[in-house]
């Protein structure tokens, strides 16, 4: 009997690595270990603000080493958000991603990128430094979801360094126009404080070229930084930077679309089925054949089906004189105008007796099946489905997650969003993959499969494709919400309505050739008649015609109604055919003992043998709230290595 399956999805995920914050842009100052293989001496700042609103900006940072160390490495936050306030304390959130661009270094440097930030590693894995000034400068350009930012903010000196900053360490600031530099605040401290920096600083001003300097009247404590902030007047900036990757998602989410219209109207679109009321099997097509028809694959029960076939036609006699141990009997060859995978699978079963006990089948069948399976598929070459709708929807499949995997990738590349947000975008990915297939599969399947199974799979798909899409935007609505990721959901929107339409699509997109449509009108036909006719119906049919129901059976395993069939046939009480000996003393046709007969059969005949077993932030700052320590653009930490 044809087995139906409850289709599990096992998703195997093997992130190697999902590192999490090596103290996360360092955000206290508990969180921020001392290096005691250095001693800074000097840690000078210079910055230059564009009209364009970035932030050119030169780091000459003086280090003794204590202990042999290669050099000094720099991390700075590529993306997050800042905050400030108004003066109602009213707190305004922006996310930013930056573009950071190393332009020039006195010694070796080596970028990468970890945990929302751009890691910058000076020095030589071969060589060891006693003492060195490092001197590099770097573009800082951040980018924006929709708006402006018209205010000056950046961490003059970072809080994550890992040493003290000394006394004497020096800035500037270059401001692009005329400024008026008194309305900026200075705030040190841990990050998230804002204690005011003027206390701790000197600071000059020079009008005539728009430069603001200073110096740092004592050493700032470990975990402690020094940001500027100042609100400009609007069209300070000449221009502001976006990201512009929702227009690109945008246009392939709509391709992906128009894509999947043309091709399923163009090559998927089928002939309408339609049954015709059906008591008896097709002539000219065994049961095989038509478990093949129906979904356009050749399962094991498919071919297994044609005992019961072979017996109907009286070729053979199936006898099971004990529970589990059946004796087929060969009563004559097959006609020789028998299909070609008849005919091997007929003579590979008997091999040249008259008789063959299935258990002797163990261990040996399974290679002939697969045989017969290749002989099966070319008989019936390019007659169920055409190659065109077959080439076009496995493209398609390939395709439709396309617009959710871009915007999983554009909101994790523009946000940080850690470990637990890395793990939940790949496996809701997989499953909305998993979800399109099963989609697939079900479709193939509808006639191969009873209605209650239709109705197991196409919940799974469901669950796992809407639940996905579902899932993740309840997920992203409030990561928004809280201001950590940037929000783009009228864009989540149309790819949500895309995806799952474009699955649908897909589902459907395989077509059959006309030739099939004519043999599914009959073979749904026949289907509906096992799977729905009335008991008091089939009653008058057994009455007359009680030879007529041993011919549906093999039709019955190959349409996945075997339990369903059986249910009926035990009420009909109609006695057993003449090729059938069981074991248990009856004169009327027991099917239920035929069909674990034939479940055994299928179990015996398929069996392989076992393989061998081996051994084996916010503040106050002169009365008007502004930005706070570490809250500002660049910033971030570093130490030796």
């Amino acid at each position: 009997m044809k087995k139906i399956r409850a289709w599990a999805v096992i998703i195997i995920m093997a992130v190697a690595s999902i590192i999490f914050c090596r103290a996360d842009s360092v955000k206290a100052a508990e969180n921020v270990s001392y290096d005691s293989n250095m001693k800074t001496e000097k840690y000078d700042v210079d910055v230059v603000i564009s009209e364009d609103g970035s932030y050119t900006v030169t780091e000459k940072i003086a280090v003794k080493f204590l202990n042999p160390r290669h050099g000094i490495y720099r991390y700075i936050p590529n993306k997050g958000k800042i905050i400030t306030a108004d003066k109602n304390e009213k707190q305004k959130k922006l996310l930013y991603f930056a573009d950071i661009k190393v332009l020039e270094s006195n010694t070796t440097c080596e970028k990468s990128s970890e945990n929302g930030n751009i890691v910058l590693r000076f020095g030589d894995e071969d060589t060891y430094v006693k003492n060195k000034t490092y001197r590099f400068t770097y573009r800082f350009t951040p980018r924006y979801e929709d708006e402006s930012f018209h205010s000056i903010y950046f961490n003059i000196f970072p809080t994550g360094w890992q040493n003290r900053i000394p006394a004497g360490s020096h800035f500037s600031i270059q401001f692009p126009k005329k400024t008026d530099v008194s309305q900026l605040k200075f705030s040190y401290g841990a990050y998230g404080e804002s204690k005011n920096g003027e206390n701790i600083l000197n600071l000059w001003i020079d009008e005539t070229n728009h430069q603001l300097s200073g110096t740092l009247k004592k050493k700032l404590d470990l975990g402690n930084g020094i940001t500027v902030y100042g609100e400009m007047e609007e069209g300070y900036f000449s221009q502001y930077h976006q990201s512009h990757m929702d227009k690109v998602v945008f246009a392939a989410t709509l391709a992906v679309l128009v894509l999947a219209l043309g091709l399923y109207f163009k090559f998927g679109k089928d002939e309408k089925i339609i049954p015709s009321i059906q008591f008896q099997p097709p002539e000219g097509l065994d049961s095989a054949a038509v478990g093949y028809i129906i979904d356009g694959t050749i399962e094991n029960e498919d071919l297994i089906s044609l005992i019961i076939y072979w017996a109907d036609h009286g070729y053979l006699r199936v006898e099971e004189k004990k529970k589990g141990k059946v004796t087929l009997y060969k009563l004559k060859d097959l006609k020789k105008d028998a299909p070609g995978y008849q005919t091997y699978l007929f003579d590979a079963l008997f091999d040249g007796k008259d008789s063959v006990k299935i258990s002797s089948l163990q261990y040996k069948f399974a290679d002939h099946l697969h045989n017969a399976k290749d002989k099966l598929k070319y008989y019936y070459k390019d007659q169920i489905y055409t190659k065109a709708s077959k080439a076009v929807r496995m493209v398609m499949l390939l395709v439709i997650p396309i617009p959710f995997g871009i915007f999983l990738l554009m909101m994790g590349y523009y946000n940080y969003i850690g470990g637990f947000g890395i793990f939940l975008e790949i496996a809701l990915w997989l499953l909305f993959l998993a979800g399109a297939v099963i989609s697939c599969i079900t479709v193939d399947k509808w006639y191969a499969i009873s209605a209650s199974a239709r109705k197991v799979r196409i919940a799974i798909s469901v669950i796992l494709t809407g639940g996905s899409i579902l899932g993740y935007g309840a997920y992203y609505i409030w990561k928004t919400a809280q201001g950590d990721m940037f929000n783009y959901r009228w864009l989540y929107a149309v790819i949500a309505a895309v995806s799952v339409t474009a699955v649908v699509l897909v589902a459907f997109m395989k077509k059959r050739t006309d030739q099939c449509i004519q043999w599914m009108g009959y073979l749904s036909g026949l289907r509906d008649f096992i799977e729905t006719a009335e008991l008091d119906r089939m009653k008058v049919l057994a009455k007359d015609h009680p030879e007529m129901f041993y011919h549906i059976l093999p039709y019955a395993m190959v349409f996945g109604l075997s339990d369903v069939f059986a249910e009926k046939l035990e009420d009909l009480k109609i006695p057993a055919p003449d090729w059938y000996d069981s074991y248990v003393e009856t004169p009327y046709f027991h099917y239920y003992m035929l069909s674990r007969c034939m479940e055994n059969t299928i179990a015996e005949t398929l069996s392989v043998p076992e393989p061998p077993v081996q051994d084996e932030g916010g503040g106050f700052s002169g009365g008007s709230f502004g930005g706070f320590s570490g809250g500002g653009f660049g910033g971030g930490g570093g130490g030796s290595w």
